[in-house]
């Protein structure tokens, strides 16, 4: 088993609680599933709610036949060792049960140490006894304390939850961004203060806005289901996901790797792009005398290429695609974006 890590609580707790008890949960329930079965040690930590909620919990209630009753937590008992003399069997039960409780005992010891390490000093002295300190106190005990102090949320926590969704993506990944986002979301809701999805998808393409991949992808996005009741923040997410790099200009773009984008000249996908096609038009016109200078026709036919999408070259003429093995005949070939999976449908 992994080193265990946990937020830390030490900062905001009332914000990191939830993403906190998660974490404590994980970690609790994937350990010592040998000893206790699917949940591990779940039943150590979660509320009298959240155990009765899990899947296979409930058992015949054999006083009332066809009913069934919600089974006991797991429990540790040490027993006193067999009387000398006694039978091979019970001695190897009595073996098999002590090693199973001395492991969980451990693994309990372990996860309560590192919850102990993610709290505030402040919690820690009120939890403490004068003498003996923290030994006596469970992890259960420690998880509701922190439950019935921070889990009931302020009118300043709101205003923290909507500035940290209005953070803009700077140098985070879209992964990263999107994953804070998702948190915010559940402490919203866990406060009964449910975000709308069009909420959600605004918050999310405000934080991304500086980010010119990634707003083209959030366009085609809109594109494709422009009915509000169709965009949902896990589908722009999803979308922006697999199209971003699709639009992105430089390796150096906001997070996506290098090798998604990667070219044998680093300025071919800008002396390709629309925005070069355009720098190039205005300087033209500019130098044209003034009786001269006529304004582009707005629908002025188009060529499609597969990497750039609705441009100013078709896919077979692509520099950057015929440099790089990684795009297939068919992509070369590809004369509007339907006709190959994943084509780009920029300027669409």
């Amino acid at each position: 088993m992994s080193e265990l890590t946990l937020p830390d609580l030490k900062s905001d707790t009332r914000r990191d609680l939830q993403g906190f008890l998660r974490a404590v949960n994980t970690a609790f329930g994937c350990r010592c599933q040998e000893h206790l079965g699917e949940h591990g040690l779940l039943g150590f930590c979660v509320t009298d709610d959240q155990w009765a909620s899990l899947p296979g919990v409930t058992i015949p209630d054999v006083d009332n036949p066809g009913n069934f009753i919600i089974a006991n937590r797991p429990t540790i008992t040490f027993t006193q060792p067999p009387e000398l003399g006694a039978v091979a069997a019970v001695l190897k039960q009595y073996e098999i049960a002590f090693r199973r409780n001395s492991a969980i005992s451990e693994a309990l010891r372990t996860l309560k140490n590192t919850i102990i390490a993610s709290l505030p000093d402040s919690d820690i002295d009120e939890l403490s006894d004068p003498t003996m300190g923290l030994v006596s106190v469970t992890s259960l005990e420690i998880l509701q304390h922190l439950r019935a102090r921070y889990g009931i949320f302020l009118a300043s926590d709101f205003g923290s939850f909507r500035r940290s969704l209005e953070e803009t993506i700077g140098s985070r990944t879209f992964a990263e961004v999107a994953a804070a986002h998702r948190l915010i979301h559940v402490q919203f809701g866990t406060a009964n203060q449910h975000l709308a999805e069009i909420d959600k998808c605004r918050y999310l393409r405000a934080a991304i806005a500086s980010n010119l991949a990634m707003n083209t992808a959030v366009t085609s996005y809109l594109t494709m289901h422009p009915q509000i009741i169709q965009q949902t923040f896990a589908g722009l997410a999803a979308h922006i996901t697999e199209q971003a790099p699709n639009f992105a200009i430089t390796p150096n773009d906001f997070g996506y790797a290098a090798s998604s984008i990667a070219t044998t000249d680093p300025h071919a996908d800008y002396f390709e792009s629309t925005a070069f096609a355009a720098f190039l038009d205005k300087r033209i016109n500019a130098a044209l005398p003034k009786h001269n200078k006529t304004q582009p026709q707005k629908d002025s036919p188009r060529l499609y290429c597969y990497k750039h999408g609705y441009n100013y070259h078709s896919s077979d003429k692509c520099r950057k695609m015929m440099s790089d093995p990684e795009f297939t005949p068919a992509m070369r070939a590809a004369t509007k974006h339907t006709d190959v999976k994943s084509g780009s449908v920029q300027g669409l």
